[in-house]
């Protein structure tokens, strides 16, 4: 069986926090989607790096994403990051 490598792992992370901001009606969200789906295909093959310099910074992305969610406009006052927060702890370092 083959080794699934932290970059991949990573990816997978990103493609579901960019589907799941996808249904926010938000002009930020939208964007940081249709950005995702720009770069994505750089991420699978990457050329330009090592495979691990991508996923360090995809692992500086996920540390900062719950900045990121608290400074969008939310209908009712600021975006709460909390609920996110609890998942991206759970997606550490430490669990590659």
């Amino acid at each position: 069986m083959a080794r699934i490598d932290k970059l991949t792992k990573l990816i997978a992370v990103f493609d579901q926090f960019h589907s799941a901001i996808e249904a926010l009606d938000n002009p930020v969200a939208a964007r940081l989607s249709a950005s995702w789906t720009g770069i994505r295909s750089n991420y699978l093959a990457p050329t330009e790096a090592p495979r691990s310099a991508y996923a360090a910074g995809m692992e500086q992305g996920l540390r900062e994403t719950p900045l990121l969610l608290g400074s969008m406009p939310h209908p009712r006052g600021r975006w709460q990051p909390k609920p996110w927060q609890g998942r991206l702890q759970r997606i550490t370092p430490s669990s590659f």
